[in-house]
């Protein structure tokens, strides 16, 4: 699957950055994956950074690109907090490519792997009912059949479990976030190609703190 850079940033912007002013700011707490969001807003941007902060303990990329501003606008991809407002109802009238890529971008920013007794399964979950719901519909829509779940903590989420429905995310999802690798590399062979990324990923998404990097130019 092809990736649209443009629909993949829209996607990652919705669930892990935020947009101020004329920039976009994404968060991340791997290096390895700032620059490939570096190398996919570049073509479309004015202007691409990557920073840690300190006080966050992230690398922020901060990107100036009046695309993905008019993008964002005509979406209605709102500026600021906006997990429990995203309203993905534009994606409806996108094709498959743009909406793979868009799915691509959420799950990079907001999804997990974990094993089932065995069993892989992929899950995302967010504040925002509707969007989870919406989320489902564009993966359902791309042949991948997807369940529902709502947390204690509130959070609702989505599921793709099994081997067979697993490789089909890989197969018709573009995602890019090196958390991905050692499952991927589990379900069809190889090595993966950052090892501990998963580890370092729970971590993270657990809220345990990650280790500061020099960031090379």
């Amino acid at each position: 699957m092809i990736i649209n850079p443009r629909f993949y940033l829209i996607g990652l912007i919705s669930g892990d950055g935020h947009i101020k002013g004329k920039e976009i700011r994404i968060s991340t707490s791997l290096l390895e994956f700032a620059y490939i969001i570096e190398k996919l807003s570049k073509p479309i941007s004015e202007s691409v950074k990557t920073k840690w902060d300190e006080g966050g303990n992230v690398w922020r990329v901060k990107i100036k690109s009046q695309k993905l501003l008019t993008l964002a606008n005509e979406f209605n991809i709102p500026k600021g907090k906006k997990f429990d407002i995203v309203n993905l109802d534009f994606a409806k009238k996108l094709d498959k490519n743009k909406k793979a890529s868009l799915v691509a971008g959420w799950l990079d920013a907001e999804g997990w792997f974990e094993w089932d007794k065995g069993s892989p399964r992929i899950r995302l979950k967010i504040k925002n009912k509707k969007g989870r719901d919406q989320l489902c519909d564009l993966i359902n829509n791309l042949q991948i059949k997807t369940c529902k779940f709502k947390r204690r903590d509130g959070n609702f989420g989505l599921t793709v479990q099994g081997k067979k429905k697993v490789k089909m995310v890989f197969n018709k999802i573009p995602l890019k976030h090196p958390k991905w690798n050692r499952l991927k590399a589990s379900l069809f062979g190889g090595s993966p190609e950052s090892p501990g990324l998963h580890a370092t990923h729970n971590a993270c998404h657990n809220g345990m703190q990650s280790r500061k990097r020099k960031l090379i130019p």
